[in-house]
Parts: C-alpha cells; sequence; structure tokens
C-alpha cells in the first residue's frame, strides 16, 4: 500500500497526507492548484513518525525549505482572530469579511491600528481607559 503527500509546490511546506485503500486511488486524487505529491510505500513512510519528520522528508525530496508562509486572519475591526500557515498559490484565501496578512509573529488578540500591528496591552483605543493586567503592567490604568 502506498501513501500520498501533498505539498505546496512553490514553498514546500507540507499540506495533507492521503492513506488510501487502494494506491490506485491515489492516481485520482483531487489536488487544489499549485499543490503536489509524492507517493512513498508504507515501508518508506513507516518511519515518519510525525509532521516534523514528514516536513523534514519532503524538504530533502524537494529542496524547497518552507518560510514566509505565516500569515493572520484579521476581521474588519482589525483585530487578529487566528494565525496560520497559507499558500495564495494553492488556493488559500480569508474568511469572508476577513483579509490575510502575512506576519512573522503577531497573534491573537494584536490588532491593526493605523496600518501598524500592535500587541495588547500596548494598544488601548483613544477615548477609552482600560485597566491593563499583565505581567508588564499588572493592574495600571492607563489613559489614551
Amino acid at each position: 500500500m502506498a501513501v500520498g503527500i501533498v505539498y505546496s509546490a512553490a514553498t514546500g511546506r507540507l499540506r495533507s497526507i492521503v492513506m488510501p485503500d487502494t494506491d490506485a486511488q491515489l492516481d485520482t486524487w483531487q489536488m487544489h492548484p499549485g499543490e503536489a505529491m509524492l507517493i512513498l510505500s508504507d515501508a518508506q513512510f513507516a518511519p515518519l513518525s510525525d509532521i516534523p519528520a514528514v516536513q523534514t522528508y519532503i524538504t530533502t525530496q524537494t529542496g524547497l525549505t518552507p518560510s514566509d508562509d505565516r500569515a493572520v486572519t484579521v476581521d474588519a475591526d482589525g483585530f487578529v482572530k487566528r494565525v496560520d500557515i497559507v499558500d495564495e498559490a494553492a488556493g488559500d484565501v480569508a474568511f469572508q469579511g476577513t483579509s490575510l496578512i502575512h506576519h512573522h509573529r503577531a497573534g491573537p488578540g494584536w490588532v491593526v491600528f493605523d496600518g501598524q500591528f500592535l500587541a495588547i496591552p500596548d494598544f488601548v483605543p483613544k477615548g477609552r481607559a482600560r485597566t491593563v493586567r499583565s505581567y508588564r503592567n499588572r493592574g495600571r490604568r492607563l489613559q489614551a
């Protein structure tokens, strides 16, 4: 039995692992544009015990090292809702009413304000005072 490893042809990032009932199903597997597949025997796949091991295998086979594919989903109000590994060439798009922005550090709880990413509690909207409880300013009242 064979196993298919689907990856981004542009970035080399693992997209999915296909474990079919029959080898013939790999020939008809529907991939998104921009995706490619490596087909391994069960014996080749067995030592790949986790996702990082599979990613390393893809990198050694293709010479592609994934980079710059981390993006955040930002809602219409500018709040970061989630972090994803994305590849627009393989069909990854933002959810309706949101946008994908590549950023190396931002995460949920951050906000985009005047085109800049700010980590809350660093951001306090104008006209509002907020009590910020964090390891840096425990209980200190900030004025906008």
